[in-house]
């Protein structure tokens, strides 16, 4: 028998047997005595409108079609929590500030296996960059300049494309630098498996998502703060002296270790659960 149940995204579980209303399923659910949740990532929850207007490296500038329909989205799922009154989680620190009385539920990677012997010595640095969404990570402001610097022999730039999520413990083993993300302030799963293979990770994270991990765990966000106009020099900066960078290279797999190992996920999901850990 089913005790509890979380809705992702806002999305339905039950096909159309309640005319695809997520409100419908939870209030039928409840009425059996299941106790309902909801869980949000990102853009289901994050208002592009008022993403643009908080941070100048936004990608919701515009009103694409796309934009609109991700604003449509995170409208629907904030009134959905309202109306619900249920448990809600949030997945990345930074959709707090969307979505004020959830909870943090942190990604969960698996530290052990990220830990891949490195296998390169020489060279300039490699500075690896596995984009799931261009768009989203901001690649396209990034790359020329990463391309330039290639050329010049400054670093080695390698893009990752195609790999398989098994093989991407190695390629990240082989790199000096990991390029994160450049336009959404925040972080997640790539930032979370890029810190535990013990790479240097930069990237742009905003000041309130780094208080939210502060605020939460008592540590500081061991990513390295880099804009797309700051990149440039801070990957010159490290190909001239990596050891300048070694403080917060180190903290990676500790901080994979207290935060993203599954333990503070399960302690969050405990109360509504039931269960005492």
């Amino acid at each position: 028998m089913q005790t509890h149940v979380i809705w992702e995204s806002g999305l339905p579980l039950l096909g159309r047997r309640y005319g695809l209303s997520v409100a419908s399923e939870v209030r039928r659910l409840t009425e059996r005595g299941v106790s309902c949740g909801l869980i949000l990532h990102g853009s289901d929850i994050r208002p592009p409108s008022l993403h643009a207007a908080a941070s100048r490296w936004s990608p919701f500038t515009g009103s694409s079609t796309v934009v609109r329909t991700l604003e449509e989205e995170a409208s629907r799922n904030a009134a959905l929590s309202t109306e619900l009154e249920v448990p809600c989680f949030v997945s990345t620190p930074d959709l707090l500030r969307w979505l004020p009385g959830a909870s943090w539920c942190p990604v969960v990677v698996d530290p052990t296996r990220w830990h891949a012997a490195r296998t390169r010595e020489g060279g300039p640095p490699v500075v690896a960059h596995a984009p799931s969404n261009t768009w989203i990570k901001g690649t396209h402001l990034i790359q020329p300049m990463l391309r330039r610097l290639h050329e010049e022999g400054v670093i080695e730039y390698r893009q990752i494309v195609g790999v398989s999520h098994a093989a991407m413990p190695a390629f990240y083993a082989d790199a000096d630098v990991v390029l994160d993300q450049f336009t959404l302030g925040s972080y997640g799963v790539a930032a979370c498996e890029a810190f535990a293979s013990g790479q240097l990770v930069m990237g742009h994270v905003d000041d309130l998502t780094r208080a939210e991990v502060r605020g939460h765990t008592g540590l500081d966000l061991p990513l390295h703060e880099t804009t797309v106009e700051s990149l440039e020099g801070e990957l010159r900066r490290f190909a001239a002296d990596p050891e300048a960078f070694a403080d917060i290279q180190a903290a990676g797999p500790a901080f994979v270790s207290d935060v993203h190992d599954g333990r503070r996920s399960a302690a969050t999901l405990a109360p509504f659960l039931g269960v005492r850990l």
